[in-house]
């Protein structure tokens, strides 16, 4: 009985369910439990806890480098959508041809249409057709057929001479088949010789010789007159080959414009009236004589409308950019997916200083009275933003439409890209624009650093979490062994006690 109740603290020494909350996932919890019985304590907890603490403070600050990255990263895109927008208001502003928007009125129409170009003018215009430009038309002999043999089989001369004085191109036309050439073997050696002008046939429907060919001039105009001539004869029985019979004559169009009478070759005519292309459809004449003429009227008015639009578009893209740099390098910003993203940024600093020189400076290639935005109404108010006077912009352009133009597009037209040299305002920006907003821009470098910065912290964070189970393997052990040097001594520690307890009941 009383060794049996000295036996007793021994039961009291051991805490085996604290091991078993030990994680399994954890490494070394396995041996964990079978050793954590010595100490009483749960080691596998108390070394991930360390390795934790060590953990925490290095992985918050590489979390907090890669959300500072992409946010600059997302910052970086917004400012370059917005400098895309701004670049596209100057370049609608950048050539000559967006300016000239002209209205026309006519009380002519069916006569005649038009159209214009950037170097025309308002004005008003008076127009007379007297004639209207042709090309000749003329027709052979018939024939009973297209493929009926001609010249009795034997090759055919033909002489053409096409223009005043003149050029002759000599054609040998040969049969394809054993009748000898044949209408459309003529047809096709006179289209293949391209010496201005076209053959065809046509069926006029006579019952005896119904297929004819028809010669047109390629183009109108007295220098379209042609003439064509052989010693061939037709088919056998039939009438001679010739091409004598005259449907229309090669003739000039003749016009009055604005009281002179002028002529051309053409009925498309674009030097008369500088930047106006004038398209005749009818004559106004009864017999071809200004006496017997009606004369057409054409006004052109110059429509500022679009060019308003695109100068306000301008300002409120300019306001735009101005408004989202300053929430992207503002730390106290809270704008979401914008507000702070760039603070401390130098490019967007740079941005700042090239936008507002934009807008501020003498153009490269000032017009007369006009040197700047401010000119036609555009002025910087004092939190960096733009206002534009309709007021001034309105005069700028009824008095002095050449002057604004010259300022903002150097009189560039047509422009299909970014040349050196003087571009005006508007041109200069866009080419400024383009060299921070293109794939190799600075802006397109800056978010790829950024991105290469995120891949680098990712790296850390893989380097981290290898040191870290490193770590944990390494006090999983060290406690591990400690665990078991106390569980040796609380062991022996019982062991004495025991003994010390029954020499002690055996000396009573």
């Amino acid at each position: 009985m009383t060794i049996s109740s000295t036996t007793s603290p021994t039961s009291t020494a051991t805490v085996q369910p604290q091991a078993t909350t030990t994680p399994t996932s954890k490494p070394g919890a396995s041996l964990i439990e079978a050793l954590g019985a010595g100490s009483g304590v749960n080691v596998s907890s108390l070394a991930q806890s360390l390795v934790d603490a060590e953990r925490a403070p290095q992985k918050a600050l590489i979390d907090k480098r890669i959300q500072t990255s992409e946010a600059r990263i997302s910052g970086y895109g917004v400012v370059m959508s917005s400098l895309l927008t701004l670049k596209n208001s100057f370049a609608a502003l950048q050539d000559k041809s967006k300016f000239n928007t002209l209205t026309t009125q006519t009380d002519a129409a069916g006569y005649f249409d038009l159209t214009t170009d950037a170097t025309a003018a308002p004005g008003s215009h008076s127009l007379s057709i007297l004639k209207l430009a042709s090309g000749q038309s003329s027709l052979s002999a018939g024939f009973s057929s297209g493929d009926v043999g001609l010249n009795g089989g034997a090759p055919i001369s033909l002489a053409l001479q096409v223009g005043v004085p003149g050029k002759t191109t000599n054609l040998t036309v040969k049969g394809t088949n054993s009748t000898g050439p044949t209408p459309n073997d003529i047809i096709k050696a006179i289209n293949n010789a391209n010496a201005g002008v076209n053959a065809q046939i046509i069926n006029t429907g006579d019952p005896t010789a119904p297929y004819k060919i028809n010669l047109t001039s390629s183009a109108t105009g007295l220098n379209s007159a042609f003439s064509i001539s052989t010693s061939a004869t037709g088919e056998p029985g039939g009438a001679t080959l010739d091409f004598s019979t005259s449907v229309q004559t090669a003739r000039d169009a003749k016009l009055s414009v604005d009281g002179i009478e002028i002529s051309r070759s053409s009925n498309s005519i674009s030097d008369a009236i500088p930047g106006v292309t004038l398209n005749l459809l009818a004559p106004t004449s009864t017999d071809g004589t200004s006496a017997n003429s009606i004369a057409g009227h054409f006004n052109l008015a110059r429509d500022t409308t679009s060019i308003k639009s695109s100068v306000q578009a301008l300002v409120d893209a300019f306001n735009s950019t101005k408004s989202l740099l300053k929430n992207v390098s503002d730390s106290q910003s809270t704008v979401p997916g914008t507000g702070a993203t760039l603070v401390n940024d130098s490019l967007v600093r740079q941005i700042g200083y090239n936008i507002n020189d934009m807008v501020t400076s003498n153009s490269t290639s000032p017009g007369s009275g006009a040197t700047a935005l401010r000119d036609m109404g555009v002025t910087i108010q004092r939190d960096g933003t733009l206002a534009l006077d309709s007021n001034v912009l309105d005069k700028a352009l009824n008095t002095n439409f050449s002057g604004v133009v010259q300022m903002l597009s150097a009189n560039q037209q047509n422009s299909t890209a970014i040349l050196p040299g003087s571009r005006g305002i508007a041109g200069d920006a866009v080419s400024k624009l383009n060299s921070l907003t293109d794939s190799a821009g600075l802006i397109m470098t800056a978010s790829q650093s950024a991105t290469s910065k995120i891949t680098e912290y990712n790296k850390q964070q893989t380097e981290l979490e290898t040191r870290m189970q490193s770590l944990l393997d390494q006090y999983t052990m060290q406690f591990s062994a400690m665990d078991s040097i106390v569980g040796q001594m609380n062991s022996l520690k019982t062991s004495l006690t025991n003994q010390f307890t029954a020499w002690a009941n055996q000396k009573n």
